[in-house]
């Protein structure tokens, strides 16, 4: 019998369900609403081309979990465990919404009863693998402590443990709903594995039927409330991000790599960002989607070189400021800027573009463009430049290169080594691009011309 078809201090059990359910929902709800409204405070962008190919990424990246697998590695398996959680849990999921929501809260249970076995076998099985990964996770978060796991305060000392205890309590009572509701009911059964060994222990030891039915109830009710708990939870803490990786997979950019976003100097109201609305909804995606997994960090060679950004933590401190400012932004009580205050800027101008933080993102955020729009509004509203990048722009005006005092021309540095150049011999198959460095700075013309 279904918990939920019981009556309890001569309350209906479905009564019980339905409240419970509509006030955990109307939190949810509540919380999701004011996100998509802090999502519109952002400028408007087109991100809905090419929907086929999108939905194919999507797919692959994220329920193949391809975005994190192909991280893996000898030293970091992580990847491996992330994804048995995805998966495992996205069974467990299923299994709530069938068994639960529809089996429970719509008294179906008895029309799902040879399925349930079926299923509920799968995820004895699936359960074993989630608990090894949360295992595996638990020591490398708290034992190995890896650089890039040097995460936030919240997800260190709350978020993270919360999620491991809730995900490990709910497995457990999984296992435990199946033995003591089949010894409880004397179901004789060999399937569900865990759940059917469970039972026959505990016929066998000789627990009470009434406690047995007693305690299945209590584990099913318990169950159902984590289930809601973290419903509530998940948008309000770190693990948004289970919500937004997917949208955010979706509209991720299709644009070439390193390719920059133009201005429309006739129609933009202003040029780059200097406020967090300034940002487009979809790098305000970003922030909700951003996994705290510290691969950006650990790959950016502006970090490694002791230098102050770190991408990160730039993501993390523009997700905390939206949604800090971005309530009085929407009742329009406050005009909060960034520069200087959410991001340095030597934050800014330390980022060298090389792409290697949005390489490894499991979640494709798009750091890069939003420095280029921060030195943007730096460059063209408040005439703001380091004067090393001053000096070199203006020898680029200049000279058509950014290094100053040199005399020499791009292709100085070929005479007498018999290099043809393309205006000389345009029928070729392979082009040696010179850059600027190589061909014009002192310390590399020279070494040339000692071959000479």
């Amino acid at each position: 019998m279904s918990p939920v078809s019981a009556i309890y201090w001569t309350i209906p059990g479905y009564l019980i369900f339905w409240l419970l359910f509509a006030i955990a929902f109307g939190l949810f709800i509540q919380r999701i609403y004011l996100l998509f409204c802090l999502l519109h405070l952002g400028q408007k962008e087109k991100r809905s081309e090419r929907m086929g190919h999108r939905i194919k990424l999507v797919l692959v990246d994220f329920f193949l979990q391809w975005s994190s697998l192909k991280h893996t590695t000898i030293n970091d398996l992580a990847g491996i465990g992330h994804a048995v959680m995805v998966w495992g849990f996205g069974l467990f999921i299923i299994g709530y919404i069938i068994f639960i929501g529809l089996g429970g809260g719509f008294g179906l249970s008895p029309m799902l009863s040879q399925f349930e076995t079926i299923y509920f076998s799968i995820l004895d099985i699936a359960g074993l693998f989630v608990i090894l990964a949360l295992v595996g996770a638990a020591i490398k978060r708290y034992m190995v402590k890896p650089e890039r796991l040097k995460a936030s305060t919240e997800a260190a000392g709350l978020a993270l443990p919360l999620l491991l205890i809730s995900m490990f309590t709910l497995i457990l009572l999984h296992y435990c709903i199946t033995g003591f509701g089949y010894a409880g009911y004397q179901v004789s059964a060999s399937l569900p594995p865990i759940g059917a060994a469970l039972a026959s222990l505990l016929t066998e030891i000789g627990v009470a039927q009434g406690t047995l039915v007693a305690v299945y109830k209590g584990v099913w009710w318990l169950n159902y409330l984590i289930i809601l708990g973290f419903l509530v939870y998940a948008p309000r803490s770190k693990h948004l991000h289970p919500l937004a990786s997917l949208p955010n997979l979706l509209f991720k950019s299709l644009m070439a790599k390193g390719s920059l976003k133009p201005i429309n100097l006739e129609e933009a109201r202003n040029f780059g960002v200097s406020k967090i609305q300034h940002f487009t909804w979809k790098q305000l995606l970003d922030l909700y989607a951003c996994t705290e997994c510290g691969r950006c960090q650990v790959n950016c060679p502006a970090q490694l070189s002791g230098k102050v950004l770190s991408p990160g933590r730039m993501i993390l401190n523009l997700k905390e400021h939206l949604l800090e400012a971005g309530p009085q932004l929407l009742k329009k009580t406050a005009d909060r800027g960034l520069i200087g205050e959410v991001v340095t800027e030597d934050e800014i101008w330390g980022c060298t573009t090389c792409r290697a933080c949005q390489e490894v993102c499991p979640v494709y955020n798009e750091h890069i463009d939003k420095i280029i729009d921060l030195r943007r509004n730096l460059v063209l509203e408040q005439a703001s430049i380091p004067e090393t990048a001053d000096g070199a722009l203006r020898s680029i005006e200049a000279r058509g290169h950014p290094w100053p005092g040199t005399t020499a021309t791009r292709t100085d540095w070929a005479d007498g080594l018999g290099i043809k150049t393309l205006a000389e011999d345009s029928d070729i198959d392979i082009l040696y691009w010179v850059g600027c460095t190589q061909a014009l700075e002192d310390r590399s013309y020279e070494g040339v011309s000692s071959y000479r």
